[in-house]
């Protein structure tokens, strides 16, 4: 894979930073050829990159913990498998790390393992595993049935991005999307 580039991008003043849902890193190769309800595709991924953005962090309640720092996302295509990570960094410290990694498939990305860490706490996981169809949770939630098409939180930010790009030139723009997203807290569906 080629070496990661870089770009920079400022981030609206939120949480956690919104042009990173812009870094598409799936590519639809046969748009027309998808049924517009499903919009399942033959995509090919990108290669290797690195996105560097401005963050910054704003606290209504609290402006003394008001903060600027960055935001880094890296993608990584290994073939047939990826690995991607979003970092929220401020004052010298990671803030938040979001870490997924999974497959690369005809419909785009088939996450494994989500990770996420937040400063002063463990790291938490979800595990996607499509033999059973089961997710499996690292703080003794409860196991989940596996919904086709679930994703974890950062991959789901690179493949709707890839499915709105995949939409725009197959159809018109549809209101919106149904996405299934596992977490560290469960499932949940996003629209």
């Amino acid at each position: 894979p080629e070496q990661g580039r870089k770009n920079a991008a400022s981030s609206a003043p939120k949480d956690e930073p919104t042009p990173a849902a812009t870094a598409a890193p799936i590519v639809p190769t046969q748009p027309a050829a998808a049924p517009a309800s499903s919009l399942v595709l033959q995509m090919e991924a990108p290669p290797s990159t690195e996105f560097d953005f401005a963050l910054s962090l704003r606290n209504p309640q609290d402006p003394s913990k008001n903060a600027s720092g960055r935001a880094v996302l890296q993608w990584q295509n290994l073939g047939s498998s990826y690995a991607a990570q979003l970092q929220l960094q401020a004052a010298g410290a990671t803030l938040r790390e979001w870490q997924s990694t999974g497959s690369l498939v005809d419909s785009g990305l088939q996450p494994t393992r989500f990770s996420e860490k937040r400063a002063g706490s463990s790291e938490q996981a979800v595990h996607f595993d499509y033999a059973k169809s089961a997710i499996i949770f690292s703080n003794n939630q409860a196991t989940q049935a596996l919904p086709a098409g679930v994703q974890d939180p950062l991959s789901s930010i690179l493949q709707l991005g890839a499915l709105i790009g995949a939409q725009a030139e197959a159809q018109p723009a549809a209101a919106n999307f149904q996405l299934a997203v596992a977490n560290v807290r469960g499932l949940e569906m996003w629209q």
